[in-house]
């Protein structure tokens, strides 16, 4: 997330798994484990909270600079089809790997990318190679439609439509879209969330 200050320079925050920003004034409203505290002049704050110790605080001059100085993809939900089609047109293994490669296409984590596969019934191991121009299209499409619907609903699983995985994004629970029940399996150490019914490989 970048984070312009009145100075034409920008915050860039990064917050790893855990991290988010909380505003207060109260000072009991302070969480322990705030990295960064920015106070403002009529008294309130915004903490920069990392329990986990995974996120990073910096400033830069130009975002896109940023992103390119750090190796990062464009913003999913800012790349049109034809970049999304060349970011990834080398691109081999697994489709889950692929969605959350930071360096073709930014701001797909593993919760979302999770939602992304569920809503297209592909399965997490599905070789990204084997998909044909259709199936890219489509998969541009529910990307920009999965992350627009989880912000419009302020991230909130349990506010996401009903035939959405992540309100059931446990192991062992019911299937929003058939009767079966979601299963998790480890990809490159992550726990990955899937319906074996809908999602077969």
């Amino acid at each position: 997330m970048f984070l312009k200050t009145g100075e034409d320079r920008w915050l860039a925050m990064h917050f790893g798994m855990t991290g988010y920003l909380k505003y207060w004034k109260d000072t009991d409203k302070r969480s322990d484990f705030s990295k960064v505290i920015i106070g403002f002049e009529e008294g309130s704050n915004l903490s920069f909270v990392s329990k986990r110790k995974l996120g990073e605080m910096k400033i830069t001059d130009d975002p896109e600079d940023y992103r390119r100085e750090n190796g990062l993809g464009m913003d999913a939900l800012d790349i049109p089809f034809s970049e999304f089609r060349k970011s990834l047109e080398d691109k081999r293994g697994s489709i889950k790997n692929v969605l959350m490669d930071q360096s073709r296409v930014s701001g797909i984590g593993n919760i979302y990318s999770d939602e992304i596969l569920f809503q297209e019934k592909w399965h997490p191991k599905q070789r990204f190679e084997k998909l044909d121009e259709e199936a890219l299209r489509s998969l541009h499409k529910t990307i920009h439609r999965v992350l627009k619907t989880a912000i419009n609903r302020d991230a909130r699983p349990s506010d996401l439509p009903a035939n959405y995985l992540l309100p059931n994004r446990e192991e062992g629970k019911k299937c929003p879209a058939c009767e079966g029940k979601i299963s998790k399996i480890k990809i490159n150490g992550r726990g990955v969330y899937f319906c074996p019914d809908c999602q077969k490989l």
